[in-house]
């Protein structure tokens, strides 16, 4: 019985690991109209983008290969990781402006 105690919380914390995080903050500078550059972060909400947002759950949708936290830079963020999927949802269902992500 203790062996099976053991086993089962070590089966419990493996797959509480193996998740993403739920939501990551990634850190960023704006430049503001006056010239000045600001820091912000974009807060990603992962469950609600692959939960509601990913059709099928599908990992493949956003991650090559094994899924892992994506690296996000100013170049990327701006083209496919963010700025063209929300895009290409349309309407008011995905923020497009810079101060809906920069907070």
């Amino acid at each position: 019985m203790k062996q099976c105690l053991i086993v089962l919380l070590i089966l419990c914390v493996c797959s509480a690991s193996a998740g993403a995080a739920d939501i990551v903050t990634y850190q960023a500078i704006v430049a503001k109209n006056d010239g000045t550059k600001q820091s912000t972060t974009v807060r990603f909400d992962h469950a609600a983008h692959a939960g509601r947002y990913v059709a099928g759950n599908d990992c493949a949708a956003c991650h090559a290969g094994k899924p892992k936290k994506i690296a996000i830079n100013r170049k990327n963020a701006h083209a496919d990781a963010c700025l063209n999927c929300h895009k290409s949802a349309g309407g008011s269902k995905a923020p497009v402006l810079c101060a809906d992500c920069h907070k």
